[in-house]
């Protein structure tokens, strides 16, 4: 049987366009990419959500950095980045570090940009802090990501620390 916490775990990594089961991002192409589609999976985990026991009691805290060990020395994807600082930092009744909410706040102070194809690239001030696209193939399929090498990692790191990121 599957428990509803797995439920979430699904609908939370569908919504962020990341393959619950592997992790990897999914492509922008997706139909799990579609804003419409990302509104419903987002509504379907907060109507589970109203759904819970009445005995329960939600006492999830904020997101906090505890460990700042969490850099990846090689160009990392913004996932992987993510993962290792979650994966260091979340304790019990904590909740997670979504890396859509640092894309986010990259595009708002333009260190991403949207193309006319609506895929996500560096702007020359991203590039500066060390964010770069990289083209990549696997199974024949060719396609670009989003890397971060650690001296972006450091700057995310630093304004998640600061609170300009939440």
């Amino acid at each position: 049987m599957i428990t509803k916490e797995t439920i979430f775990q699904y609908l939370d990594a569908l919504a962020n366009g990341v393959d619950p089961k592997t992790g990897e991002v999914l492509e922008d192409d997706t139909v799990l990419n579609r804003p419409d589609i990302i509104r419903v999976l987002f509504g379907a985990k907060e109507f589970l959500g109203k759904t819970k026991d009445k005995k329960t009691i939600d006492n999830t805290h904020p997101f906090k950095i505890v460990d700042k060990d969490v850099l990846i020395d090689s160009n990392a994807t913004m996932t992987n980045f993510v993962t290792s600082i979650n994966d260091k930092n979340i304790m019990h009744n904590t909740k997670k570090l979504r890396y859509k909410i640092v894309i986010e706040w990259l595009l708002k102070e333009g260190y991403l940009t949207m193309d006319e194809s609506d895929k996500k690239i560096p702007t020359e001030k991203g590039e500066e802090i060390g964010i770069s696209l990289e083209y990549r193939e696997r199974n024949f399929h060719s396609y670009t990501v989003l890397t971060y090498n650690i001296e972006a990692q450091r700057f995310i790191l630093e304004n998640i620390i600061n609170g300009n990121i939440k």
